[in-house]
C-alpha cells in the first residue's frame, strides 16, 4: 500500500473521527480544493481496498471508513519520515507541483516534508532555475498558493526529466522484481507514480516491445513506462488531457503515432481504460524521441539524405582534426540511427540524461572537444547539448579503440576436445586479448606444420617441448590472460599480412551469400522450447519434434550421437546454467536449435572441470557434410554462449522471442561481415 503525505493526512482524520466527515471539511483541513480532495479520495479508496478497508462515500457528501482498520492505523502510526538533501527535496517538490492542477499552499508543502516554510521557499528558488530550461515558471502569491505555470507538454517533459535523473535500470528492476527500492528519492517518486501501476504498465510495454519498438534503449524505455503510468493515473482520476490541435494533427501523420495507437489499444485492453487521441499523441512524442540500442540500421525509406550529408561532414571534420581515417558504413549507420531521434528530441526541447558524461569529458577530453566542435559545424544552426555530444563521442571512441587494439598478433589455438570448445576458447581470446587479430583452430597433428606461421600458441593440452606455448583452460582464466598479454607486449610491432584467399567469381560469391542466408533462416525456424523434468526425455521430445518438421531423418541416430558426445566430456558451460548438447550427424537434414528448460536444476559435468548446476539444455545439431561457410556460422553461434553478460542472460533465461531476436541480430551482423570480408 502506498499513500502520499496528503492521503495519509486524510486517512488520519477519518480514523480519528467518530462520525462521517464531509468532503468539504477534509478539503479545508488539508488546504486544498474540494475537487482535489475528491480526486485524492479516489486514490485512497483504491489503496485501502488492498487491505480490505472500504472508503464509503455517502449521498450527503460525507465519508467514512468501514472494515477492520487496525492494519491501516498501524501503517499510519509506523510510517516513518525520511530526511532528504536539499537537491532531493527540490525534486520531490517539483514532482508534487508538476502533477497538481491547482495551487498548493506553502505551509502544506512544509508540513508534508516536515521542514520550515523558509526552507521550502529556498528550495523553490533553486528549483525555479532548472524549470526555466523547460520554459516553465514557479508562481507564488500570498493567499493563492504555489503553482508551476506552462504548457502541459513542457510539464510532462520536465517530469520525465526529473524521473530520468533519479530512476535508472537498477531501480526499475528493484521495483518490478524485488518489491523494494533502495534509492530514497526514487522511492518517493515511485510512490507518487504508484508502484503497482508502474508494474502493470511495464508488463504491457515489455510484452508489446518486441513487435512495436524492439530497439528502444533501456533509458528511453524507463521514461516511457513512467510517463505512461502517470498518464494512466490521470485518466483514472478523470482528468482531461489537452494538446494543441495542430500539433496532434502533425503527429497523426507520423509512423510513431500508429505504433503509439497500437500500444494504447494494448493498455486499454489490459487496464480497462480509454486513452484519448491527445494521450496517444504524447506517447508518439516519447517514441519519436526515444534512443535506440544496438546497431540497428534505419530502413532505406527512413534514411534522410540531408542528415547523411551532415553526418559525413561530422565524420570528415573529426578525421581531419585527429589526422586519422575512421569513416566506414557501420559508423555512418550507427550515427544515423542515433541522430534521427536525437535531433527530434533537441528540436522539441526534450532533455536527456547521460550518466557517462562526466567520465567521457574526463577520460576522452580531446575527442569530446573535437566532436563537440565539429558537431556545431555540421548541425548549424542547431546546438547539440553535451549529453548528446557524449553519446556521439561513444560512437567515435569505439572505432578508435578498435583501431588502437589491433596489435596484429596471430595465435594458433589447439583444443582437442572438439570444435565447440575450440570456438569458445577462440571467442574468449577475442574478448580478453584484443591485441590478437588472427586466430586459427588446429589439431595437435597440424601443430608441427602450422607453428612457424603464428606468434603465439594457446593450447588446452600441455605441450612442454616448445616455446611460445601457453597451456590454458577452455574458459581462459584471468591469470592466463595476464600472462599471454604480458608476452605479447614484448613482441615487436608489425603490419598485418593479408590472408591468401582463392579467387571466387562474382556468381559463386552471390551463390554463397544466398546459400548461407537460407541456412540461417532455416536454423531460426527450428527454434523450439520444451519443458521436462528429465534431460533425456526432453532431448528425445526435442528431436522427435525436429523429425516431424523435417529437420532430421532418424530420431534414434541423433539421440545416440548426443549420448556419445556426453560420454566424451562435460557439456555444462561454466557460469551460465546451460549445458550444450551438440554434434553433427548424417541423419540431420538441416541445422536445428532447441531449448529444454528443466523443472529442477541438476548437476552435470562441466566443460572444464568439476560439475555445474544446469537449468537449461540446448540441443544444437548440424549435418555431417556441410559447407565451410555454413560450418563457420554454426561455430560462431556456439561462441555466443560465453559472450557478453547480456547475451548470456538471454541464452540462460530468455524466452523464445528474446532468443530469436538475439540470434537474428547476431546473424545479421555475421552476414554483413561475411559480405564485406568474404569469410
Amino acid at each position: 500500500m502506498q499513500l502520499t503525505a496528503r492521503e495519509r493526512q486524510v486517512v488520519t482524520l477519518l480514523l480519528a473521527a467518530s462520525s462521517p466527515l464531509t468532503q468539504a471539511s477534509l478539503a479545508e483541513a488539508t488546504s486544498v480544493s474540494l475537487r482535489t480532495i475528491q480526486r485524492d479520495l479516489k486514490g485512497i479508496e483504491k489503496e485501502l481496498a488492498k487491505i480490505n478497508v472500504n472508503l464509503q462515500r455517502l449521498p450527503d457528501q460525507t465519508v467514512q471508513l468501514r472494515g477492520d482498520t487496525h492494519v491501516l492505523a498501524q501503517y499510519v502510526k509506523t510510517d516513518t519520515h525520511r530526511d532528504y538533501t536539499s537537491d532531493e527535496r527540490q525534486q520531490v517538490l517539483l514532482v508534487r507541483l508538476l502533477q497538481e492542477r491547482e495551487p498548493v499552499k506553502l505551509f502544506t508543502l512544509s508540513s508534508e516534508l516536515r521542514v520550515t516554510a523558509a526552507t521550502i521557499s529556498s528550495d523553490l528558488d533553486k528549483a525555479s532555475q532548472w524549470l526555466e530550461t523547460y520554459g516553465l515558471q514557479v508562481v507564488r502569491k500570498r493567499g493563492y498558493g504555489i503553482e508551476i505555470q506552462g504548457a502541459e507538454e513542457r510539464k510532462r517533459r520536465a517530469l520525465s526529466g526529473i524521473i530520468a535523473i533519479h530512476f535508472n535500470e537498477s531501480e526499475l528492476y528493484e521495483v518490478l522484481y524485488e518489491e523494494n527500492v533502495h534509492n530514497q528519492i526514487a522511492e518517493r517518486l515511485l510512490h507518487i507514480v504508484d508502484v503497482e501501476r508502474v508494474k502493470e504498465v511495464s508488463h504491457v510495454i515489455q510484452t508489446e516491445k518486441p513487435a512495436l519498438f524492439p530497439y528502444i534503449a533501456d533509458q528511453s524505455l524507463i521514461a516511457l513506462v513512467v510517463h505512461t503510468a502517470l498518464a494512466v493515473k490521470r485518466l483514472e482520476l478523470g482528468e482531461i488531457i489537452m494538446m494543441d490541435t495542430d500539433q496532434l494533427e502533425a503527429l497523426r501523420k507520423m509512423e510513431e503515432f500508429e505504433v503509439a495507437s497500437m500500444l494504447a489499444r494494448a493498455l486499454e485492453k489490459q487496464m480497462n481504460i480509454r486513452i484519448p487521441g491527445e494521450e496517444v499523441g504524447y506517447l508518439a512524442m516519447h517514441l519519436r524521441g526515444a534512443r535506440i540500442s544496438g546497431s540497428q540500421s534505419l530502413p532505406f525509406e527512413e534514411q534522410n539524405a540531408e542528415l547523411i550529408g551532415r553526418i559525413k561532414t561530422l565524420i570528415y571534420g573529426v578525421e581531419k582534426e585527429l589526422n586519422t581515417s575512421i569513416y566506414g558504413p557501420t559508423l555512418v549507420q550507427d550515427l544515423l540511427a542515433h541522430l534521427k531521434p536525437a535531433l527530434y528530441r533537441i528540436r522539441q526541447g526534450m532533455h536527456i540524461s547521460n550518466p557517462l558524461l562526466q567520465r567521457l569529458q574526463n577520460d576522452y577530453e580531446t575527442l569530446f572537444n573535437i566532436v563537440r566542435g565539429q558537431a556545431q559545424v555540421a548541425f548549424e544552426p542547431l546546438q547539440l547539448p553535451d549529453e548528446e555530444i557524449g553519446y556521439l563521442c561513444l560512437h567515435f571512441g569505439s572505432v578508435l579503440e578498435r583501431r588502437k587494439r589491433s596489435h596484429h598478433v596471430s595465435a594458433l589455438v589447439i583444443c582437442p576436445s572438439g570444435i565447440g570448445s575450440a570456438k569458445m576458447l577462440a571467442s574468449r581470446i577475442e574478448q580478453e586479448i584484443p591485441e590478437i587479430s588472427t586466430i586459427k583452430n588446429a589439431s595437435l597433428l597440424e601443430l608441427s606444420k602450422e607453428k612457424a606461421n603464428y606468434d603465439v600458441i594457446i593450447s588446452t593440452v600441455n605441450i612442454d617441448d616448445m616455446d611460445r606455448v601457453f597451456h590454458v583452460s577452455p574458459v581462459l582464466t584471468e591469470q592466463e590472460v595476464k600472462e599471454i598479454r604480458q608476452y605479447i607486449r614484448g613482441l615487436p610491432t608489425k603490419n598485418p599480412t593479408k590472408t591468401q584467399r582463392s579467387t571466387v567469381g562474382v556468381k559463386v560469391a552471390f551463390q554463397q551469400i544466398s546459400s548461407l542466408s537460407a541456412m540461417i533462416e532455416r536454423l531460426l525456424e527450428s527454434i523450439r522450447f520444451f519443458s521436462h523434468r528429465d534431460v533425456w526425455q526432453g532431448i528425445e521430445a526435442s528431436v522427435e519434434e525436429m523429425h516431424r518438421l523435417g529437420f532430421v531423418d532418424h530420431v534414434d541416430a541423433i539421440v545416440t550421437m548426443l549420448k556419445e558426445r556426453e560420454r566424451v566430456g562435460g557439456l555444462a558451460i561454466p557460469n551460465t546454467d546451460i549445458a550444450l548438447y551438440h554434434g553433427r550427424n548424417d541423419a540431420v537434414r538441416d541445422p536445428f536449435f532447441n531449448v529444454i528448460d528443466l523443472e529442477e536444476a541438476i548437476s552435470l559435468p562441466s566443460m572444464i572441470e568439476g560439475h555445474e548446476w544446469v537449468k537449461r539444455i540446448v540441443v544444437y545439431a548440424a549435418p555431417k557434410e556441410i559447407t565451410p561457410h555454413h560450418l563457420s556460422f554454426l561455430s560462431y553461434v556456439s561462441t555466443l554462449f560465453i559472450g557478453s553478460e547480456q547475451d548470456v542472460k538471454v541464452f540462460s533465461e530468455g524466452k523464445r522471442e528474446e532468443l530469436l531476436a538475439l540470434l537474428e541480430e547476431k546473424a545479421k551482423q555475421y552476414l554483413i561481415n561475411f559480405i564485406r570480408e568474404g569469410d
